[in-house]
């Protein structure tokens, strides 16, 4: 796993949802920790947001063509190649049970399935599509090969503010070689989310007090659940 993100080339790959827009920030905040980023986009992720605007956010080349004649290299083979870690973000229901069933559709799928690094997935879906028993067999069978899913799970939204996300989850399991799978469940007022066990409850909370994620947190309560059994 990786220790440290100066120099690292994450992979950012960004599928069509509207949680599309986030993925702006994460490309921002990883090159902020000395990443060079490269952004693989679906056609669909398109819809939601301009290759152009990943492009001048990271400086790189944006791909999203399994077929660029202007690219003299096999592209999905030269980026999975490239990559010291993949991170998907967002994760559509579509994309997710693509991946689980080895469908290669696209340049993005192409790449997960040519990589050999450790490969990250944000689901991000209305909460009653990510419950579907679908959804959950095909994350069940992704982990089961390795793939890390970051449950961002709300009852409301899968995700929340993106500083507390990326500070909280994506950088701990990035940094960890922990594989415990138990979480922190955290309340307050009414907002649940799922925390990884790698931080403290009071680390969670102070770092959404420094990141001003619901400016007062009130009514906190910390439980313990197993991550699949929310």
């Amino acid at each position: 796993m990786i220790k440290n993100l100066n120099g690292k080339n994450i992979l950012l790959g960004v599928t069509g949802g509207i949680s599309a827009y986030k993925s702006c920030e994460l490309s921002r905040l990883l090159i902020k920790d000395g990443a060079d980023v490269n952004v693989v986009m679906t056609s669909n992720a398109e819809k939601f947001v301009s290759a152009l605007t990943f492009q001048y956010l990271t400086g790189n080349k944006v791909s999203n063509d399994m077929y660029d004649v202007s690219d003299p290299k096999i592209s999905h083979i030269d980026l999975a190649d490239k990559a010291d870690l993949i991170i998907i973000c967002p994760a559509t229901a579509n994309f997710i049970s693509k991946f689980a069933n080895g469908i290669a559709d696209n340049l993005l799928l192409n790449i997960l399935l040519a990589t050999k690094v450790q490969i990250i997935v944000c689901p991000a879906m209305n909460v009653n599509m990510y419950e579907n028993k679908i959804i959950q067999e095909n994350i069940t069978r992704l982990k089961k090969n390795g793939v890390i899913n970051l449950m961002i799970y709300n009852r409301d939204s899968l995700w929340f503010h993106l500083h507390v996300n990326y500070e909280l989850m994506i950088k701990k399991k990035i940094f960890s070689n922990s594989s415990d799978e138990e979480v922190f469940k955290i309340s307050t007022d009414g907002f649940q989310c799922p925390i990884s066990k790698c931080f403290s409850p009071s680390e969670f909370i102070e770092i959404c007090k420094k990141n001003k994620f619901r400016s007062e947190l009130k009514n906190v309560s910390v439980s313990i659940f197993e991550l699949g059994k929310v």
